[in-house]
């Protein structure tokens, strides 16, 4: 169960860090 949550937890810091970069990025 741990290692199906940090498997998770990486999957979503993965998806979440060049989402980041791209809203910095952007001039709003």
């Amino acid at each position: 169960m741990a290692a199906v949550a940090k498997e998770s937890s990486s999957a979503s810091t993965i998806i979440k860090e060049p989402l980041h970069s791209v809203v910095l990025e952007r001039p709003f």
